[in-house]
């Protein structure tokens, strides 16, 4: 559509949908900011739909493809997890089952503290993941015995 990142950013959280809606048609969005002097352009909200959907549709599919080039979603029994800020779009869990024939979740995080209103949300759920997981690593891997002569060698 020839526009700003930040632009098709904002679209997409404020407009976008994984599949296209009933109720697009006929309908536009604003595409441009006049408060920044830009023009003030305008897209088809059903047009915006089918991009994102196509976009998603495809991506979903070139993983799949590769998950079952390595028989991954054999072993996807408890479904897909979706995290990340587009987890949030609408319709991306009906998409990715269609696609993956499995059930899908948006991920979250649980048993966190913090600002749990905050961590919660799927676009933080691989990072807190990894970051459990490798806590985890550590707390179960043996513990190496050294003395101070092992840190400081001249001490005899």
């Amino acid at each position: 559509m020839k526009i700003n990142i930040g632009i098709a950013e904002k679209l997409k959280i404020e407009h976008g949908s994984a599949i296209v809606a009933a109720g697009a048609q006929g309908r536009s969005v604003p595409l441009g900011d006049s408060d920044l002097g830009l023009e003030r352009r305008q897209v088809g909200l059903e047009h915006l739909h089918r991009i994102i959907s196509v976009r998603l549709q495809e991506l979903f599919e070139l993983i799949a493809e590769r998950c079952a080039e390595n028989c991954l979603l054999d072993e996807a029994r408890a479904g897909i997890f979706l995290s990340g800020g587009c987890a949030h779009i609408p319709g991306i869990d009906v998409l990715a089952q269609r696609i993956f024939r499995l059930p899908v979740t948006r991920a979250t995080c649980r048993n966190i503290t913090g600002n749990t209103a905050t961590l919660a949300h799927p676009e933080f759920a691989t990072a807190i993941g990894i970051a459990r997981y490798g806590g985890m690593r550590l707390r179960n891997r043996p513990r190496p015995r050294f003395s101070l002569r092992d840190v400081f060698p001249f001490f005899r």
